[in-house]
């Protein structure tokens, strides 16, 4: 397998950060997740927690069990998630 050019890196970064910029209110996986081929746009809260009823978990248990949707993840919970999941790993 060829190894993917990391040069892509800094110009995906560099976009996503002027978008980001212009678009300050929106969660970094809110930003990307609307990006994603969809034909609706992403559920509210709501709908997401309707879509679920039934399962009859709350969304502190969706939270617990880790099953929080990405659309709704704020980026101190990110940086955190990245950390538990790569932490500080080196290049390979």
């Amino acid at each position: 397998m060829v190894p993917r050019n990391p040069d892509r890196i800094d110009v995906v970064l560099d976009k996503i950060r002027t978008v980001w910029y212009a678009n300050p209110d929106m969660r970094l996986m809110q930003l990307l997740e609307n990006v994603a081929d969809r034909k609706e746009p992403p559920p509210s809260p709501e709908q997401f927690m309707a879509w679920n009823d039934f399962r009859k978990y709350t969304e502190f248990e969706l939270e617990r069990m880790g099953t929080k949707p990405m659309y709704y993840m704020e980026e101190d919970e990110l940086l955190e998630r990245l950390d538990e999941v790569y932490g500080q790993r080196e290049s390979v």
